[in-house]
């Protein structure tokens, strides 16, 4: 079965490999305009063997577990608990594995912090469900230091 992967281009452009990774893919502009990359990552595995061998690498969500990814997964993880799931349609996905690509020190940021919760607070609206700014920040501090739990448990290893 194919492992289709989304990542926003203006991320895939920022990225060492970005013209192997674009010349791969098919660009398109989804619903809310943002121009993505689609990838089917098993028609290519050479481009996407760094992201098995490094937990850091950008392209990591695509084939990271739920313990290998980063704030992003981190966070899409703390929402599922409340029963929020990616659509077909909305952003979380994408902002997931941007977030993936940042790391925590860059999500930590507070224009990272405003950022990924204007993202949250529009498909909140989108979805017509409540929503708190406070709330919000809470999540993504808590998605940021899940991830940097579990990185320091990767570097250190078992005990």
């Amino acid at each position: 079965m194919p492992t289709i992967a989304l990542f926003p281009a203006d991320a895939v452009r920022k990225m060492a490999r970005a013209d192997e990774l674009l010349a791969a893919g098919r660009l398109f502009v989804d619903e809310q305009g943002v121009e993505m990359l689609e990838l089917n990552v098993s028609d290519h595995p050479a481009l996407f063997a760094p992201a098995v061998a490094s937990p850091t690498s950008p392209l990591g969500d695509v084939v990271k577990s739920e313990d290998e990814g980063g704030p992003g997964t981190e966070l899409s993880a703390l929402l599922k608990r409340f029963g929020i799931n990616p659509t077909p349609t909305c952003q979380c996905r994408a902002k997931a594995a941007e977030m993936d690509m940042w790391g925590p020190d860059e999500c930590e940021k507070p224009e990272r912090i405003e950022e990924i919760v204007a993202v949250m607070r529009d498909e909140a609206k989108a979805r017509s469900l409540p929503f708190l700014d406070a709330a919000a920040v809470l999540l993504v501090r808590r998605a940021v230091a899940n991830a940097r739990r579990k990185q320091k448990a990767r570097e250190t290893g078992p005990l």
